[in-house]
C-alpha cells in the first residue's frame, strides 16, 4: 500500500481562494486607514506650520505669513524684506525663491480647500496670506477644508496668534461668535 503525500488540486484550490477572499476584504480597509491617518497628519501639519510662522515672528522679530504657493503646498515665509543690518549679519542665507515657502506641506488627495477668510473678507487663494507678528498677534484667518466627507475649519485668533483646527463649517463658527456677542449684550 503506497502512502499518498501533498495537496489535491482542489485542496490547494480551496487554500488559494479564502486567501484571495480574506486579502479582498481586509485591503479596502488598510487603504482607508492610510487616507485617514494622511488626513490626520496634514490637520497636525498646518497647525505645526502656522505655530511655527508664530513663533518665527516673535523671535526674529520679522513678520510672517502663512499662505499656500503656485504648487498648491502651504507653508510660511517671511513678510518683510530684510533690512540692510540682517544683510550686513548674514541673515540672507534664510531667504527662500520668490513665491515659495518654507516647511512646505502638500494636502492629502482627499483634501479639498473649501473656503479662504482673510479678515472677515472671502479671498483667493494666492489672496490668503496669513500675517503673524512680532508682538505674538496675526490676521484673522479662517482656511476651511473637507477631507473624507467631513468639514474642518483653522481658525487663527488675531490676538493671540494662536491657531486651532476643529471639525465644523465657517457657517457654524460665525454663528457661535454671534451667540457669544448677543449673550455680553444682554448681560452688560
Amino acid at each position: 500500500m503506497t502512502r499518498r503525500r501533498g495537496f489535491t488540486i482542489v485542496e490547494v484550490s480551496t487554500v488559494i481562494f479564502l486567501i484571495i477572499l480574506l486579502a479582498a476584504t481586509v485591503y479596502p480597509s488598510i487603504g482607508a486607514i492610510q487616507r485617514s491617518q494622511a488626513a490626520i497628519g496634514f490637520r497636525q501639519s498646518v497647525e505645526s506650520i502656522a505655530q511655527k510662522a508664530r513663533t518665527e515672528a516673535i523671535r526674529q522679530n520679522r513678520a510672517t505669513a502663512l499662505k499656500f504657493n503656485a504648487d498648491g503646498q502651504i507653508g510660511w515665509d517671511f513678510i518683510e524684506d530684510q533690512t540692510e543690518e540682517q544683510i550686513a549679519n548674514g541673515a540672507d542665507s534664510d531667504e527662500v525663491e520668490l513665491g515659495a515657502v518654507r516647511d512646505a506641506i502638500q494636502p492629502t488627495p482627499t483634501t479639498e480647500i473649501l473656503t479662504y477668510e482673510l479678515n472677515r473678507q472671502d479671498v483667493s487663494r494666492d489672496e490668503w496670506q496669513v500675517g503673524f507678528y512680532p508682538d505674538g498677534s496675526a490676521d484673522r484667518a479662517y482656511l476651511e477644508f473637507s477631507q473624507d466627507d467631513q468639514t474642518f475649519l483653522l481658525i487663527v485668533n488675531p490676538q493671540s496668534g494662536s491657531t486651532r483646527i476643529i471639525q465644523g463649517t465657517l457657517s457654524e463658527q460665525a454663528e457661535e461668535e454671534w451667540d457669544a456677542g448677543e449673550i455680553e449684550q444682554r448681560v452688560g
